[in-house]
């Protein structure tokens, strides 16, 4: 490995004590792999010794993934790999954990294809950690998450060994050991490559931008799209505290008087995709929608979607210690947590502008606070 790929200076651990979770533990030394047989070597020798261990990938801060025991070692695996192939007529992708995942969405444009999973942190977040934590994202609503997406990995066991896991085909045969390892957060495997299957870029892309009077309004509108039968490729909503704070930072035309904001996305051909935005307008109409704007290229709808995608850093504008729930609630219930979560701040005093993603049905209440939390 060289010593120069071995961390266990007490400053320089403190980086790897947490990423976006309150809680944290600092690791006795961190293993910079950068190949699958470092990665299992070094696992091998931590098995050897019962000494416990992780992989992590880039620490962007964005995940709250489980904590590491105090004791043990972490080897972020292929932390420095980030080899990308791209097979354009198979339609498919072989990458290393350390790609992020908007750089395939890039290489994979090139080719009139795109990756579906695509987390509001895509600029930073890495494949890997993807597919550790099976991340959604807007798109995930009509496409599906992760795991819809992951073909096949070559992944390292708790004792060393290195094995490939399923195919090249979503559906798979037999036990699907594939599917109990993508979303295992670290705690089954360490993931040191990734099969993942692209997209045909759609050929006709319409996204529009509702205001509604209430959260609870927008929230109901959300409801009545889906009872209608209509699967948008995105559905997002956000409250006016978080829409004033995006339209700060992106000024991507947002209404600030707005109670609620919804970005609705719906693609394919050109004439499904008129005929299926038209039936979402009349739909938000009659659930109090208003303000309605379309736009019918991506170069126009990009302002609106980075906003949505970084609404929780604008959020830092106001504040810039925040406590970020994201959790999932039942769509038919929506409502009554949104109600219940704005109860609760005004209790205890805290602003908690809220956001909703239906992809994954991931509700994310913030609560702002006046402290920092302690290091």
């Amino acid at each position: 490995m060289g010593r120069e790929n071995v961390i266990n200076s007490a400053n320089d651990l403190r980086i790897f004590e947490r990423d976006a979770s309150i809680e944290g533990a600092i690791p006795d030394a961190v293993v910079l792999a950068a190949s699958t047989e470092q990665v299992s070597a070094v696992i091998k020798v931590a098995a050897k010794a019962s000494h416990p261990g992780g992989a992590t990938r880039r620490r962007h801060r964005t995940v709250g993934r489980r904590r590491h025991d105090s004791r043990g070692h972490r080897a972020p695996g292929h932390t420095h790999a980030s080899h990308l192939e791209i097979d354009p007529v198979a339609q498919t992708a072989l990458v290393e954990p350390g790609v992020v995942n908007q750089e395939l969405s890039l290489a994979a444009s090139s080719h009139g294809l795109f990756y579906a999973p695509d987390p509001s942190s895509q600029k930073a977040c890495t494949l890997g950690g993807n597919a550790a934590e099976n991340s959604g994202g807007p798109h995930c609503l009509y496409y599906g998450v992760t795991t819809n997406h992951v073909l096949g990995m070559e992944v390292v066991l708790a004792d060393g060994s290195v094995h490939w896991v399923s195919g090249d085909t979503a559906d798979r045969v037999g036990i699907d050991l594939c599917g109990v390892l993508v979303g295992s957060e670290g705690t089954l495997c360490a993931i040191t490559k990734i099969k993942v299957r692209l997209l045909r870029i759609p050929p006709s892309v319409a996204t529009l931008l509702a205001a509604f009077p209430t959260i609870e309004a927008a929230s109901q509108a959300v409801s009545a799209v889906i009872a209608r039968g209509i699967v948008p490729a995105a559905l997002e909503m956000m409250d006016r505290v978080t829409v004033g704070a995006v339209e700060a930072h992106f000024h991507a035309g947002y209404p600030t008087d707005a109670g609620s904001v919804l970005l609705v996305e719906v693609d394919g051909l050109p004439e499904g995709t008129r005929e299926l935005m038209a039936a979402v307008r009349d739909v938000l109409a009659e659930n109090q929608g208003f303000a309605m704007r379309e736009a019918q290229d991506a170069g126009r709808a990009r302002p609106a979607v980075a906003g949505r995608k970084g609404a929780i850093g604008a959020l830092g504008r106001i504040k810039p210690n925040y406590y970020l729930h994201d959790g999932v609630v039942p769509r038919s219930r929506l409502p009554q947590v949104l109600s219940a979560v704005g109860e609760i701040g005004e209790h205890y005093r805290l602003r908690s502008p809220m956001s909703f993603t239906r992809a994954t049905a991931t509700f994310i209440p913030t609560f702002f606070s006046t402290f920092a939390i302690a290091k």
